[in-house]
Order: C-alpha cells, then sequence, then structure tokens
C-alpha cells in the first residue's frame, strides 16, 4: 500500500514525481538510471529488495530520474525514513531530498553524499585502486607478519564461517534482523556473481572473514570480521591485501569502498591502504 505517510505525488522545483511501491517500480529502467549516475551498488534494486521490504522510490518522468526511500514503522505506529542496513548513503536529487526533509513528518535517520539542513558531517574511506597502486610500508610489514605466523588467504569462503564469526568475534553485535538481512544480502549478490565471501585461515580455522561485493568498477567492502585472539598476527591486513592483489592480477583495477567507521582507528586502518577520505552527511532527528 502507498505511504501511508508519503505523498503519492510531489512537485519540486516545478517537476513532479510519483511514488512507486518496490514491486510497481520497472526495476530495469530505475537501474539503468541509477548505472548512469555512476552510483554505487548499494542503489541498486536488487540490494534494496535484499535490504528492505518497505521500499519505494519517487519517480520522475518516464525514470528520467529516481530517488529510493526506506520507510519504516516504530512500535508499529511511528512513521520512520531511514537509509537501509549495509548502504551507506542515497544518491539523488538534493532538491527533492530537502523538499522530503521539510514536508514529510516522520522521524528520519538518513544519510546523503550532499549536505542537507541540520546534517552533520561524516567520514569514509574510498580508493581509487590502479597499476601504480602502492599501500604504505606499515601495511606490507603486516602481510608480510602475516605470512610468516602460517595465515593464509582463502578467496572462496563461505556464509557459515562468516557468520559465525561475526556472531563471536565482532565488537558491534548484530541488532535484531541484520543477520537476516545480510544473509540476504549475500544470497541475492551470490547469486547474481557479484556477491563474495574471502578469508584467512591459520591450519583449518577460518580466523578473519570479508563479505564483499563487486559489481562493474565498484567495489564495495560491506563487512568483515576477526577472530579476538588473532587480531596480533594482522590476519586482516592479509585479507584485504590479497582481495586486492587478485583483482590486481586479474586486471581489475576498482574504486573501493570501504564503507567508513565511526571510529578514528579503523579509518586510519584503511587509509594504510591507499584510501582517502570523503565526506557525506547525515541527518537525525530522533
Amino acid at each position: 500500500m502507498k505511504g501511508p505517510f508519503l505523498p503519492s505525488r510531489i512537485q519540486c522545483n516545478g517537476q513532479e514525481w510519483i511514488w512507486l511501491n518496490g514491486d510497481e517500480l520497472n526495476h530495469e529502467k530505475y537501474d539503468e538510471r541509477i548505472e548512469s549516475r555512476d552510483s554505487w551498488p548499494f542503489m541498486l534494486s536488487w540490494y534494496w529488495d535484499a535490504v528492505c521490504h518497505t521500499w519505494g522510490a519517487y519517480v520522475k518522468g518516464n525514470y528520467e530520474d529516481v530517488f529510493p526511500l526506506c520507510r519504516k514503522w516504530k512500535f508499529g505506529l511511528i512513521p520512520m525514513l531511514v537509509t537501509p542496513y549495509c548502504v551507506k548513503w542515497i544518491e539523488g536529487n538534493k532538491a527533492l531530498a530537502e523538499h522530503v526533509i521539510s514536508n514529510v513528518m516522520a522521524l528520519k535517520n538518513l544519510s546523503f553524499p550532499f549536505d542537507v539542513a541540520d546534517s552533520e558531517l561524516a567520514i569514509v574511506q574510498i580508493l581509487s585502486k590502479n597499476e601504480q597502486w602502492n599501500p604504505s610500508g606499515d601495511l606490507k610489514r603486516n602481510v608480510k607478519k602475516a605470512e610468516k605466523l602460517g595465515y593464509r588467504f582463502n578467496a572462496s569462503g563461505d556464509w557459515a564461517s562468516f557468520s559465525r564469526l561475526m556472531r563471536k568475534f565482532h565488537p558491534y553485535p548484530w541488532r535484531k534482523g541484520d543477520e537476516s538481512t545480510m544473509e540476504r544480502l549475500y544470497r541475492r549478490s551470490s547469486d547474481l556473481g557479484y556477491g563474495f565471501i574471502s578469508e584467512v585461515k591459520l591450519d583449518d580455522e577460518v580466523v578473519a572473514s570479508y563479505f564483499y561485493i563487486l559489481w562493474k568498477s565498484r567495489l564495495l567492502f560491506v563487512q568483515n570480521v576477526t577472530h579476538a585472539n588473532h587480531k596480533g598476527g594482522s590476519p586482516m591486513a592479509l585479507l584485504i591485501y590479497s582481495i586486492l592483489e587478485k583483482l590486481s592480477a586479474e586486471k581489475i583495477y576498482p574504486e573501493v569502498h570501504f564503507m567508513g567507521s565511526a571510529n578514528a582507528g579503523v579509518a586510519e586502518y584503511n587509509k594504510k591502504f591507499g584510501a582517502i577520505d570523503r565526506e557525506y552527511f547525515r541527518l537525525k532527528n530522533y
């Protein structure tokens, strides 16, 4: 059903936008528009289908532009607009975003790659990888240390090992529904040939694992986890380095999105791979 709190039509800067639920959208036309903007894969329709059951988009004309939103209800009563789990930000028309923020009565937790009123600055790290890629000396030393200690890269990991490590060792536990949402995203992206899990083992034990999505020229590092007893051995450094080196061997030089972190230490760690800061903006009114 529509809404109930999102208007079915919006006039913005003299142009009309029509709301369509996710199952009403022409996914082919929607994705063509997303691809024409050179967006990150977390803006594609199959990605939103996986991570949000209650999403739709405002569509201008014959899919001349699209702007997706995820709507939820707190306690089943209070309307909310949110950026879905595993989506870093919502790309699209800034004027329309500001119109929705100002005119739709709902709690909002939204992120955008552009500044909007009352938003707060946030940072992600992005690496534009090329044939001259040269990570820091500290990173290379950590990779050599991991290899000396016997850690070995395995390109083809599995969901079972990844989820087991996440439940036991990730410092920010999965909230209710997060595990099933990420599994849906992994299954869907894997079925399409975009989603992968790679890992690092010591003997036969998986000690670090990474779920990532490679779509065209974009690499999205969705989630990683390391066994708490092995962090000192730097298996994650070996894991990320090996994923990137494997792609280089295949002549793939993507733009790499580390998905960001509020943790300054993690941000600095990402920079060891050559990533640089990029700004985005978060609005939360509750």
